[in-house]
């Protein structure tokens, strides 16, 4: 079986077909734990993503911003929360298979692949 390197990192189009890249990837995200520059994010995600069974609205914005800053940790020119939700549209659909691809990207690839199983022989 070969050995792929599972890609943490997506590209993700906004409402206005705009791309951009965004991760979860834990090094980026100890990154934005250490960082005085986005203070309070990575609370509003860990806080999030804590709390499965009873989930805000907000709180996949909150994920996806989280994957955007920690994709642009260190640019200086990253969009503040407010103008990234202006970009990111209503689409509930694409915001969750961002975070499916996001949060359990082997999964993802076996369903790019066509089957997230093997076939039975």
């Amino acid at each position: 079986m070969e050995n792929k390197k599972l890609n943490t990192e997506i590209t993700f189009e906004f409402a206005d077909g705009d791309t951009t890249k965004m991760t979860l990837c834990f090094y980026k995200l100890f990154l934005l734990k250490k960082s005085e520059r986005f203070k309070g994010l990575w609370e509003r995600y860990n806080k999030a993503q804590q709390k499965r069974e009873k989930t805000d609205e907000f709180d996949l914005v909150t994920t996806l911003y989280t994957a955007y800053v920690c994709a642009h940790i260190d640019e200086n020119d990253v969009m503040s929360e407010e103008e990234f939700m202006i970009k990111l549209g209503s689409d509930r659909d694409a915001l969750g298979d961002a975070i499916f691809k996001l949060m359990t990207p082997k999964k993802a690839q076996g369903l790019q692949n066509g089957s997230e199983k093997k076939p039975v022989e």
